[in-house]
This record gives C-alpha cells, structure tokens and sequence, in this order.
C-alpha cells in the first residue's frame, strides 16, 4: 500500500503537513512528517541539494497488483495527490528557493520545494531515485508524474530485476554519488533520467541514456 514520509528542513513550518498526512490516513495510505536535517558534503549540482521537503516513497503502489476489493483506493488516491498535495508541494505559500549570492531567487527548471524520494536496495548496494517536478507544472501533470515512476518502480520489480538495473545506472555515468534525478517527460508519458551536468549547462532538460 502507498506509504510516504515528508522530511521537512528544519527552518520551514512542518505543521501544515500532519493535516496532509491525516488525510491519506482516511483513505487507507500510511503517512508521516519529520524534519529532516541534511549532512555530509553538499552535492556538486544544484539539483541533488537537499529540497525544502523530500517525500520520500517508503512503498510505492503497484496498480496491476490491486485486487477488486481495493479498486476504490485509486481515485481517491489520484485525487488527493492531484489536489491537497499539489497545492501543499508546487502551490506553497512560501516556497523553499536555491538564492544567489547577492540574495536574489536563483532560476531553476525544476522546483527546489519538493521532490520525490525512493532509496532502491539490492542485496549489496542501495540508490536514491530522486524525481523532480518542472517549477508551476499543471495539476495533472504533477499527479501522472507520480503515477509514472511507480509504474517505472513496479516494472523493475515484477521482472526481479533490481540488480540489474542498479548496476546500469552505475555503469551509465561512473558518478560516486549515490543520487539519480528523473523526471516525467509528458510528451513521451514516461519517466526518464536526467543528465545533470549537460542540463545545467544548457539550461534544458537533457535525457540521460541509461543503456
């Protein structure tokens, strides 16, 4: 069943997210607000910075394994990700925002606020999958965006093939750090890797090849 964590930096209010995970405690789905602390050396791009709140996935919901009895869980759960949260992660009344030196807002493609978190394990290593959102992305695209990596998540799993998947990634960039950004290509509805580096310095999303 569909179970997520809001780590929240300690700087930002964290109470507007216990209303938020009493809600998808009514339809059935685990939730929690925490606040979270980043150490450690930040990471070299922008985008692997911690986020002013990371959802982090802690069971994703895999649709095909739903039996008749649940059918009803979806929609509530499509809606309530496509309403509440999205007012709460892309709408929020003051969002967390990456500031240059001189303390203006820095620009970004994707929204520094929030993103979505899961940490893949196998049995010799682990990997943080991070999905980020396009900053002032529509509802629908937000909702689908969620959707999407899950299915990606249900489609590594159901093949039994999580080594080999983390081993690609590996294998894709060399990168020592353990952080891979995705984003849901709406053109394309898939989930797809970014290449860090190359979007940065073009100032546009740059699809990573995986294999």
């Amino acid at each position: 069943m569909f179970s997520l964590e809001f780590k929240v930096l300690p700087h930002l209010d964290n109470s507007i997210y216990q209303p938020l995970c009493n809600q998808f405690k009514q339809i059935s789905c685990q939730a929690s607000v925490s606040q979270f602390r980043p150490t450690g050396a930040l990471a070299r791009f922008d985008w692997l910075l911690p986020c002013g709140v990371t959802m982090e996935l802690t069971e994703p919901f895999y649709e095909t394994q739903l039996d008749p009895v649940r059918e009803s869980f979806v929609a509530p759960l499509k809606q309530l990700i496509e309403t509440e949260l999205y007012q709460k992660m892309i709408r929020a009344q003051d969002p967390f925002q990456l500031r240059n030196k001189d303390g203006s807002v820095k620009s970004t493609i994707f929204s520094m606020h929030c993103c979505l978190n899961y940490t893949m394990r196998s049995k010799n290593d682990e990997m943080n999958l991070r999905l980020m959102f396009p900053v002032n992305c529509t509802p629908l695209y937000f909702r689908e965006a969620i959707f999407s990596f899950m299915q990606m998540l249900e489609d590594v799993h159901l093949a039994s093939s999580t080594e080999l998947f983390l081993e690609m990634l590996r294998n894709a960039d060399g990168q020592g750090f353990g952080t891979r950004v995705l984003w849901y290509n709406a053109e394309t509805g898939r989930t797809e890797f970014v290449d860090v580096e190359r979007s940065q310095k073009s100032n546009a999303v740059v699809k990573k090849r995986i294999a």
